[in-house]
């Protein structure tokens, strides 16, 4: 069985679609990371969402 992760593949192409020299203006997720990514309420945000993340990973692997 073969399991692709589709983020970080979708990350993977962003690094290599992506003219370097304006890919923090042409790509969506790069232009909200320059944007709001410096506002302590977005850093924030972004903590408790990949903290909230790793929990739901980390219920999938614990047996019972």
């Amino acid at each position: 069985m073969k399991v692709t992760d589709p983020v970080s593949r979708a990350n993977v192409e962003r690094l290599f679609k992506n003219n370097p020299e304006t890919a923090h203006e042409d790509d969506p997720f790069l232009k909200v990371m320059r944007e709001k990514g410096g506002t302590p309420e977005f850093q924030k945000q972004m903590s408790d969402n990949m903290m909230a993340l790793a929990y739901g990973i980390f219920l999938c692997f614990v047996s019972d």
